[in-house]
């Protein structure tokens, strides 16, 4: 008998399938790796902080996988195969679960007392709106701005500006042209340069909340799209690990972070009891990122966090907007735990 003329491609579908399916059940396997690897973050060699970056990534990107998975079940739905979206659940449900946390959840901030209004701000170096900056730092009015990716000019500018009303003011320059800037109301007691054998470093010191005060890391560490800056990244979050756990009392960590809500770096943060503010007292997913070129077709990241020990809460907190930027500023008041 000889075989019909549809069985080749027939076997050859299911043998697509097969593949899809497998690659599926990786997926969901790759994900639950990702989620519980933790790593060195001083690993050294080149194959550890490969890796380490290939899981950074992973978990960075849960939310739009999670929305790339959605989108092949209902591909695969349309084309009734039934197998292949059922295949796709264990992934659909790995990526989105911790986004799904976000509108589950009923944790809501209270605090005690006048709060600290924090605003982070990566205003892209490129951005010639200064006009438009320093309009959103009118609108939101924070007693704290950490301002990143400030060129000498921009920084002369803002300070000008700003004048009287941000009297305490210091600038942190990687280089004469380029790096970050703290204005504030409030004294920056005790300002000090940190992590200054890394390519940026971060700007520590002391702030009022309420009636006692904290201690605030302003940072930003190099994006995370090169190993040799990768592992720059990572060495420098060991070192703020250090620094934490050798100060005592209220803490806040502020900045173009470089990391989303579901990467390592903030599982460690949750783990030593921070919260992302943005997490405490906002609404939704809190994107930050990115709001320029076809960046902006892609579901956005937050990346730009404002993060508090566990003395102190946040019942407000919400974003700016992207003025010239490919960022959101994030703005949250802070004060101390009910």
């Amino acid at each position: 008998m000889e075989a019909s003329s549809e069985d080749g491609p027939r076997t050859g579908r299911r043998w697509s399938q097969w593949v899809v399916l497998g690659a599926e059940l990786a997926l969901a396997c790759v994900l639950i790796v990702a989620w519980y690897w933790r790593g060195d973050f001083r690993e050294e060699s080149l194959g550890g902080v490969a890796f380490a970056w290939i899981l950074f990534m992973v978990r960075t990107c849960m939310f739009q996988i999670g929305v790339a998975v959605a989108v092949a079940m209902v591909v695969f739905a349309a084309a009734r195969a039934w197998k292949l979206v059922l295949g796709g659940v264990p992934a659909l449900v790995l990526s989105l679960m911790p986004t799904g946390a976000l509108y589950l959840g009923d944790e809501r901030g209270a605090v005690e007392g006048e709060p600290l209004r924090v605003m982070s701000f990566n205003v892209l170096a490129s951005n010639a709106r200064t006009d438009r900056i320093l309009g959103q730092i009118g609108e939101h009015n924070p007693d704290l701005l950490v301002v990143q990716e400030v060129t000498r000019w921009r920084h002369e500018a803002l300070a000008g500006e700003l004048g009287e009303a941000y009297p305490f003011v210091y600038r942190v320059a990687w280089q004469p042209w380029f790096g970050m800037s703290v204005f504030s109301k409030r004294e920056l007691v005790g300002a000090e340069e940190v992590f200054a054998g890394h390519r940026r470093q971060a700007l520590r010191f002391e702030i009022e909340v309420g009636d006692g005060r904290a201690t605030v890391w302003a940072i930003h560490p190099p994006h995370p799209l090169m190993p040799r800056l990768v592992r720059i990244g990572r060495h420098q979050f060991a070192d703020l690990l250090e620094e934490i756990d050798a100060t005592p009392g209220a803490k806040i960590v502020v900045g173009d972070c470089n990391w989303g809500r579901t990467s390592p770096q903030a599982a460690v943060l949750a783990s030593l009891g921070f919260r992302d503010a943005f997490d405490l007292g906002g609404s939704g997913r809190g994107v930050t990122y990115a709001f320029r070129g076809v960046r902006r077709l892609v579901p956005g990241f937050r990346i730009d966090h404002v993060y508090v020990s566990e003395e102190l809460s946040s019942e407000r907190a919400w974003n700016g907007k992207a003025v010239g930027s490919d960022h959101r500023p994030v703005v949250a008041e802070v004060g101390w735990a009910e």
